[in-house]
């Protein structure tokens, strides 16, 4: 049976290249951990709470109370746990950390775009280079996955 070194080796190189500082997936793990802090989100109602989707379900009539209330802050908070936890993070809508940033900001505005919490009106460019969620859980089950293989045979 052949060592399974070359293959390691192999495997060390290309994960150094390729994935650079989250071979395990810790930043996705600290990530969701952020939408389930009970210190960030204490006094928003949970149905105007930003979730890994990206959308911020806030109807034109609640505007007042989601701007005014503990929900702007709240959110604020939330994105930057996200953006301190994984950097270049995205939303299951491609949406980053700034183009909720400028969603809030726009839809908490007194201008035409009052309530607009889309944050497709707002991303900037291109669709962001960051990586994506799928990508990061997939690799790192992969590589447990070929672990676990070496570790047995």
């Amino acid at each position: 049976m052949a060592s399974p070194l070359p293959i390691l080796l192999l495997l060390a190189l290309y994960c150094s290249s390729v994935c650079g500082e989250e071979l395990e997936g810790q930043g996705v793990t600290q990530a969701f951990q952020c939408f389930d802090n009970n210190l960030i989100y204490y006094g928003c109602e949970s149905a105007y709470r930003l979730n890994p989707t990206g959308n911020l379900n806030v109807p034109l009539e609640a505007t007042n109370l989601f701007c005014n209330g503990p929900c702007l802050i709240e959110t604020q908070l939330l994105l930057n746990c996200l953006d301190h936890a994984f950097h270049n993070f995205l939303f299951y809508n491609k949406a980053t950390v700034p183009d909720i940033q400028n969603a809030l900001r726009a839809g908490c505005s007194y201008s035409t775009q009052r309530g607009n919490f889309n944050p497709g009106y707002f991303m900037q460019g291109e669709i962001s280079k960051g990586h994506t969620l799928q990508k990061w859980v997939t690799l790192y089950y992969l590589f447990s996955l070929i672990g676990c293989c070496f570790f047995i045979l």
